[in-house]
């Protein structure tokens, strides 16, 4: 005879969204879910302890009068739109905690190995104007203009990673295929650390719009302000800041009225079209920064933001490239992946935890740690 529990279908409805499933989703696998979220059946304990695993919801929530309340892993995220995000999917959550796990791990080991601390915290300060803090970036970075986006994105990533800077980047969660990352939920967030700050981009974002989410999280490390956008006023103050600092820097006021001029005659969207391309930058900060400086009205920059929301698409794919371990290393980072393995080769973590960090088999580091000659 099958056992049945107190069931609330509220916490099933919970879980649902903060999984980002729909009934209608798991319906092969539970025909009765739709009956379950109406309250007009309830799952048997077999059933209600596979919910639990699919949902990564512990068993025991299903008996709760409502849904708990999840402590905030950071205190803000940059959306689209910049609107602030007040839950965050169990995708989101899985991706900040591997995250902080990383970088604990990373920090700890360049400390134990007394490297010196990230050098360039607190260089940017809250009472530094745009320009001032863009001419700040320009020393870090540089100025120097790329003949494509891709070329200005690989450079950036390769000049922040330089400066101690661990940049993770991924379209998935962790290494599960079938879950994609939301960029409308979020873009990337930021991690101070002593030793081992951490930059996270979200790959179903555009490359341009890659572009301008990893200085805005670079700003954050430079401030010493971990998280982004949304938040209480001061932290809204702090992501208004890396926004005005990193479209100075991108597109600077000087440079972007001489084009502007010069474009005059074009028709107006196909100006700004083009100033996306000779910036390099995604349509939308164009757009932004047109309005900023008074080039267009308050209605037409209002709707040209609206379509673009609407009708913004994720980073094409290509068909074909590198193997799993190569793509691992770039979306975890080099440092962490051969420090991850070498601690456990020489027994300071054990080899479940290297697994765990790298997202690696067993045998893919035994492979891996051949190739680093351990």
């Amino acid at each position: 005879m099958s056992e049945f529990i107190v069931f609330n279908e509220k916490i099933l409805a919970w879980a649902l969204k903060r999984a980002r499933y729909t009934a209608g989703d798991l319906v092969k696998e539970f025909p009765f879910i739709q009956s379950w979220l109406e309250g007009k059946r309830k799952p048997t304990i077999t059933q209600t302890q596979k919910l639990s695993n699919k949902l990564s919801v512990p068993f025991g929530y299903f008996c709760l009068p409502s849904p708990p309340e999840e402590i905030p892993l950071l205190p803000d995220f940059r959306t689209k739109g910049n609107h602030p995000v007040k839950e965050i999917s169990l995708g989101l959550r899985k991706t900040i905690e591997h995250a902080k796990e990383c970088q604990a791990f990373l920090s700890e080991r360049l400390e134990n190995a007394d490297a010196e601390p990230f050098l360039y915290e607190g260089v940017l300060s809250q009472h530094n104007t745009p320009k001032e803090g863009a001419n700040i970036l320009k020393k870090l970075l540089g100025e120097k203009k790329l003949s494509s986006q891709e070329n200005r994105f690989k450079n950036l990533l390769h000049t922040i990673e330089n400066l101690g800077v661990l940049i993770q980047k991924n379209s998935h969660v962790l290494n599960s295929i079938k879950h994609k990352l939301d960029s409308d939920e979020f873009r990337g967030f930021a991690l101070c650390d002593k030793y081992c700050p951490l930059i996270f981009l979200n790959e179903n974002d555009s490359s341009k719009a890659q572009i301008f989410t990893l200085i805005h999280e670079f700003c954050h490390i430079l401030l010493g302000e971990t998280g982004i956008s949304g938040g209480d006023g001061s932290a809204r103050g702090v992501e208004r800041l890396c926004d005005r600092i990193t479209v100075e820097y991108l597109v600077p006021e000087k440079d972007f009225r001489n084009c502007w001029e010069r474009g005059d005659s074009q028709e107006t969207l196909e100006l700004l079209d083009s100033l996306a391309e000779e910036f390099c930058v995604s349509k939308w900060v164009i757009i932004r920064r047109a309005h900023e400086l008074h080039l267009i009205s308050d209605a037409f920059f209002h709707e040209e933001l609206n379509k673009l929301l609407a009708f913004s698409k994720p980073k094409e794919k290509g068909k074909g490239g590198p193997s799993y371990t190569v793509i691992q290393q770039a979306r975890l980072g080099k440092l962490l992946i051969d420090n991850a393995i070498k601690a456990a080769y020489s027994g300071e973590i054990p080899f479940s935890e290297a697994m765990r960090l790298t997202l690696y088999s067993a045998n893919t580091i035994q492979k891996k740690a051949l190739e680093m000659g351990l």
